[in-house]
């Protein structure tokens, strides 16, 4: 894939012309641009900004870089650990709600850990 918008419509996951404006306008409603500028893109015309680029590779879970230059792995390297939502479900929600999902799960990690550490010790074992 050449163009910017070749790899954009390999993510809109284009293969009719409803679907192309479909996923336009979704993309376009999330970046908070108009579906024109999408469409322009698609068509070979220029690129996103770096901030919509970095948004629209989050959305689709892919590594900005190869969106920005088809270069290198597609994919982001590290993999999404959740099965019930995607990353762009997570990116859906405010920057105040991804802190507060982000604070209760540190929360459970921490009552794990804590819970862990209590059953080692229970058991007898001791550090050092």
């Amino acid at each position: 894939m050449e163009t910017y918008g070749q790899r954009l419509e390999v993510l809109l996951g284009v293969d009719s012309p409803e679907k192309r404006r479909a996923s336009a306008h979704e993309l376009a409603d999330f970046l908070g641009i108009t579906y024109q500028a999408v469409m322009k893109i698609l068509k070979g015309d220029g690129a996103f900004t770096a901030a919509n680029n970095s948004l629209t590779a989050k959305k689709y879970d892919v590594s900005p870089d190869w969106l920005a230059t088809g270069e290198g792995e597609r994919q982001r390297p590290a993999q999404w650990p959740y099965s019930l939502f995607t990353p762009a479900d997570y990116y859906l929600l405010s920057e105040h709600d991804r802190e507060e999902a982000e604070n209760a799960l540190a929360g459970a990690i921490l009552r794990a850990k804590k819970a862990n550490a209590q059953q080692y010790f229970e058991g007898g074992q001791k550090f050092g």
